[in-house]
């Protein structure tokens, strides 16, 4: 009895998205599942009033600590109505 194993078709890449990579990255964590825990980590600062300001640089993953190359910064505020 032959078996034929069915090739997945990797698309190309679509909105900006590497898709082979994202297909070689889903294969690599299904044959290795620890590379799938992630941590990601965020910090606050209270700027003054109602106002405070989010950084996210670091995470671990993929069995490693990473920093990103350029920090994500989210400022938070009440709206004027509600004294922000």
């Amino acid at each position: 009895m032959n078996e034929t194993k069915t090739e997945r078709k990797i698309p190309e890449p679509r909105n900006g998205v590497d898709t082979h990579t994202l297909f070689a990255t889903i294969n690599a964590v299904d044959g290795q599942r620890e590379l799938a825990n992630f941590q990601f980590r965020a910090t606050n600062k209270w700027k003054s009033g109602t106002h405070s300001q989010t950084t996210v640089n670091s995470y671990s993953g993929a069995c490693a600590e990473h920093t990103r190359e350029k920090s994500f910064m989210l400022d938070g505020d009440h709206p004027a109505v509600l004294v922000g």
